[in-house]
Formats: C-alpha cells, sequence, structure tokens
C-alpha cells in the first residue's frame, strides 16, 4: 500500500515472490548479504522441502516484506526512538542505569556465541524484573538463526539471554 496523490490509500501490485522457492532464494538472498553464510541456508533448506516444508518459518512479528514501522508507539507512550530497550526500574537501578542510559545489549545463543547491540537507550516500563523488551526488527541482530524452538521449528525471537550493561561495562 502507498499514499495516492491527496493521501488516499492505494493498493500496488507486488512483484517478488511471497512464497514457496522464489520466496526462498529471496531470503537466502537477504541473509547472504547479511554475513549469515551457515545458518541461514541451513534454515531455509529446512524450511523448504516436499514433506510438509513452508516458507513462513521466519514470519512471525518480524515480517521479510516492506512493512513500514513507525516511530512513536502510542501504547507505551514512546515517540522518535526504536532503538531503546524496556527494563524494570529496580533492573535499571541495579546496573547504574538511569532513564534514557546507553546501554550495550548482549545475547548469548545455545552454541555460545554471542551479538551485540550497542546504545539502545535504556526505558523504565513496568516489566517483571530480569525481562526486556525492545523492538523487532531493530533487535534481530540479537536473534541466532540457528537457535529454534525445537516444538514449533520457528526462530527464538521471544526468549533470548541477554546481558544489559553500560557502555563498556
Amino acid at each position: 500500500m502507498g499514499a495516492a496523490p491527496g493521501g488516499e490509500p492505494e493498493a500496488r501490485p507486488c512483484h517478488h515472490p511471497a512464497a514457496g522457492w522464489g520466496a526462498a532464494r529471496s531470503v537466502t538472498g537477504f541473509l547472504l548479504r547479511k554475513g549469515e553464510y551457515v545458518d541461514g541456508p541451513r534454515a531455509i533448506l529446512r524450511m523448504n522441502h516436499e514433506n510438509g516444508g513452508f516458507d513462513c518459518e521466519m514470519r512471525s512479528h518480524d515480517q521479510w516484506n516492506t512493512t513500514i514501522y513507525s516511530d512513536n508507539d502510542r501504547y507505551r507512550g514512546i515517540k522518535n526512538l526504536r532503538t531503546l530497550v524496556f527494563m524494570n526500574t529496580d533492573d535499571m537501578r541495579e546496573r547504574g542505569v538511569e532513564q534514557f542510559d546507553p546501554v550495550d545489549i548482549t545475547s548469548t545463543a545455545r552454541d555460545g556465541s554471542t551479538r551485540s547491540v550497542h546504545g539502545y537507550l535504556a526505558v523504565s516500563y513496568d516489566i517483571p524484573r530480569g525481562c526486556a523488551a525492545g523492538y523487532m526488527p531493530e533487535m534481530n541482530v540479537l536473534c541466532v538463526i540457528g537457535d529454534f524452538s525445537t516444538q514449533s521449528d520457528q526462530p527464538v525471537m521471544k526468549h533470548l539471554s541477554v546481558t544489559i550493561a553500560p557502555p563498556g561495562g
């Protein structure tokens, strides 16, 4: 969808694969450009096969499509910011972090490898101690494609083990 002159919504035809092997090729190209040389293609092969495979494995709230994400979150009162992490106030205090202080976030995968984002802003939020939350796709880099649920075969996107600390901490 786009906006036609005058601001009215309009639908435009889609000229790229949305499912099947065409989508797998498209996603594989993206993963290779992002440096996911081993885990990415493994996921593509696991999800596209004749006996029950499907191309939705990587689709959830982080759709591989043209979704436009707003910089404003009216539900949580956030404006002009997506590179943030919502934290419990006591967890922030324990780490010496104040409201809107920059933090580094590091995830640890099952294989022990780590991935990090730097300079995300800590935002106090009514969330249980020991928990944190952030926006996708900004936090996708913390998710290791090889970590997937053995029950659903979906990437582990909503249950990551992370460490949050002030920069260089």
